[in-house]
């Protein structure tokens, strides 16, 4: 049910919309985007995502598996809202 209404809606959406107008002046410039700073790089990235599950800094298991519990609901949040 809701993907027909998905396309329905988009398809009156783009029908009825008029140009676009930018609520503030735009340029065409083309900019340069900075390099990445090595924390955002993929392989630090796998390394903190392995880690965070599993932290272990004197905690008791009930702990680390709350922490656990939180992580996959962190997850399954960024699933549903972006599509991840």
């Amino acid at each position: 049910m809701g993907f027909p209404l998905t396309v329905i809606g988009s398809i009156i959406g783009k029908n009825r919309a008029g140009s676009f107008d930018a609520p503030c002046r735009t340029r065409n410039i083309p900019r340069e985007i900075p390099p990445a700073p090595w924390y955002h790089k993929q392989p630090a990235q796998m390394l903190m995502a392995g880690f965070l599950p599993f932290r272990c800094d004197g905690a008791s298991t009930s702990k680390i598996r709350q922490h656990s519990k939180q992580v996959l609901k962190l997850l399954l949040w960024y699933v549903c809202v972006w599509a991840y």
